[in-house]
């Protein structure tokens, strides 16, 4: 659970709270933030060090992982969460320029989630339901990141 003020300590704007609250579920790679603006369900590697980052490029290039990735993206897709990643302008050092994945080994971070905002059912027992919709939609993407990338 993250704090729901802001350290201000070296910061010019100190405006003093958080606008959102989040908590991050380190066991499953997923988290799930609340703000004015409503909810935000999410899933995947945000956080990556070089040599995660060099075994997620080496999965995407795989002949049989990579596909598997772009499947799981597609799912998650179609469950109306959307792919986000920091990302380079160009495809890395080592790896073709017209790679059929040339997009996803552009990435150095790997998440997929949505900014559900504030519908009727955010206050009531059915978020619950729907989170976990969410949370097993993202479910292949992350068990591809667990099996291909892994912690450090």
């Amino acid at each position: 659970m993250f704090r729901p003020y802001r350290d201000v300590r070296f910061s010019k704007d100190k405006t003093p709270y958080k606008t959102h609250q989040g908590v991050w579920f380190a066991d499953s790679s997923r988290y799930l933030e609340i703000s004015a603006a409503g909810l935000r369900v999410a899933g995947g590697y945000w956080r990556t060090t070089t040599e995660q980052v060099q075994r997620l490029r080496r999965g995407v290039a795989d002949d049989v992982a990579g596909p598997a990735l772009e499947r799981a993206l597609t799912g998650t897709g179609r469950a109306g969460l959307e792919v986000r990643s920091d990302r380079l302008v160009r495809v890395p050092a080592g790896y073709e320029r017209d790679h059929p994945r040339a997009d996803l080994l552009r990435m150095k971070t790997l998440t997929v989630g949505a900014q559900v905002g504030a519908p009727e059912w955010l206050a009531t027992s059915r978020t619950r339901q729907e989170v976990a919709r969410m949370w097993k939609a993202m479910t292949p993407v992350i068990a591809w990141l667990d099996t291909h990338v892994g912690r450090d």
